[in-house]
């Protein structure tokens, strides 16, 4: 399991990007709230948001015989990433926000959808590399990055110490 690259490339993209999704979620509401002053964005983000996830659920299977699950991914994460820091920089209306947060989310659709399809291939990865197929240990490895991934948002946005984890 450790020598299983693929298998730390997906678990380790997935801390990050699924603590950025953790997060993100908990500064919505401050930023609709306090920032833009819009209690409805909140409801127009959930709404628009989950509608591209599902655009993106669709795409997915079309996508991934076109360019394989790697490439689709990558392209998840890059729509994402390009997206929220769009956002950063220049969601000063509610529009904007709602619209960049949506094309966030369908980036992020692409890399959910195939988050457990890539696992699988690890699996299958680490069956062809050392002749053992160790299904249950590569799923509670990558479960493990996204509690630990939660638990960094957790942190990160209520300072709470986390020592606990260390230990």
């Amino acid at each position: 399991m450790l020598k299983n690259k693929p298998l730390w490339t997906v678990s380790l993209v997935n801390l990050f990007t699924f603590s950025a999704f953790n997060l993100k979620l908990a500064v919505q509401v401050y930023y609709c709230q306090y920032v833009l002053k819009d209690t409805t964005a909140v409801s127009l983000l959930g709404f628009f948001s989950i509608g591209m996830v599902f655009v993106s659920v669709f795409l997915t299977p079309m996508l991934t015989r076109k360019f394989d699950k790697k490439n689709v991914y990558i392209l998840g994460c890059l729509i994402w990433a390009v997206a929220d820091i769009a956002g950063f920089f220049l969601a000063d209306n509610t529009f904007m926000l709602v619209f960049l947060t949506s094309i966030a989310y369908l980036g992020d659709g692409f890399t959910s959808s195939l988050n457990w399809a890539l696992v699988s291939d690890c699996v299958e990865y680490g069956e062809w590399k050392t002749g053992v197929r160790s299904e249950g240990l590569v799923y509670s490895f990558f479960t493990y990055f996204r509690k630990l991934s939660q638990a960094l948002a957790v942190y990160s946005r209520n300072g709470t110490d986390m020592g606990w984890l260390c230990s």
